[in-house]
């Protein structure tokens, strides 16, 4: 890898002032001697500050209201989680199924195994009872972002 190639990787870090003292002293030095390297920084710099100018429409309250309560992607929210839920719960009783139904498998394993889905199932449901908790008492429950 030659010089250039090498400076070539830092500038986008060198025009972000991402780089350490010793890579920016590095780049500098180069782009001094390197016409080609120096004109690459400038349009990289061209090209950040145009970006930088483009301006985002943004959506009114009404519409905000709108995206957030519509009922179909609400519904398809609480669909989505139940299936997921669902799927965890059906894999974990066939992974234990699996594992106590061998023959072969150590007594061990099978108390690890049993521990560690017994603890995921319990840190879940603990997580899942708060926000059900916290949601009827959310001061912010209905703030838009």
């Amino acid at each position: 890898m030659n010089k250039c190639e090498q400076v070539a990787d830092l500038i986008s870090g060198y025009i972000d002032h991402e780089l350490t003292q010793q890579q920016q002293q590095k780049v500098e030095l180069h782009l001094d001697g390197c016409d080609e390297c120096r004109k690459l920084a400038e349009q990289l710099t061209q090209m950040q500050k145009t970006v930088g100018q483009f301006k985002y429409p943004e959506p009114s309250e009404a519409q905000l209201e709108r995206i957030m309560s519509d009922p179909l992607a609400k519904q398809a929210r609480h669909g989505g989680w139940l299936l997921l839920i669902g799927a965890a719960v059906v894999v974990f009783a066939m992974i234990l199924f699996e594992i106590f139904n061998e023959p072969g498998t150590p007594w061990y394993i099978k108390v690890l195994f049993g521990c560690a889905i017994g603890g995921v199932s319990l840190l879940f449901g603990s997580v899942l009872r708060q926000r059900l908790l916290a949601r009827k008492t959310d001061k912010y429950k209905n703030v838009n972002l």
